[in-house]
């Protein structure tokens, strides 16, 4: 999870947007069953890492994800 979040949280600083701007975070995994292992431990370690403002979060099982990936993750910022 740290080497995705990294390079996803350094994106959001080139347009001046910080981790305390995002307001909601969405994970997207191709199996319910790895709920446990992926959201539980190691994302929710990495979340409280990253996100010390603590935004709103879910988790959604999909049928498939783009170029064979096990995971996605969607964050929304609000900037004013």
């Amino acid at each position: 999870m740290h080497s995705f979040l990294s390079p996803f949280v350094h994106s959001y600083y080139s347009f001046f947007v910080t981790t305390f701007d995002v307001v909601l975070i969405c994970l997207f995994q191709l199996d319910a069953e790895d709920f446990f292992v992926v959201f539980e431990f190691a994302f929710n370690a990495v979340y409280e890492k990253y996100f010390v403002s603590k935004p709103a979060r879910s988790c959604f099982e999909v049928a498939a994800l783009q170029k064979g990936a096990l995971v996605e993750i969607e964050a929304v910022a609000l900037v004013e």
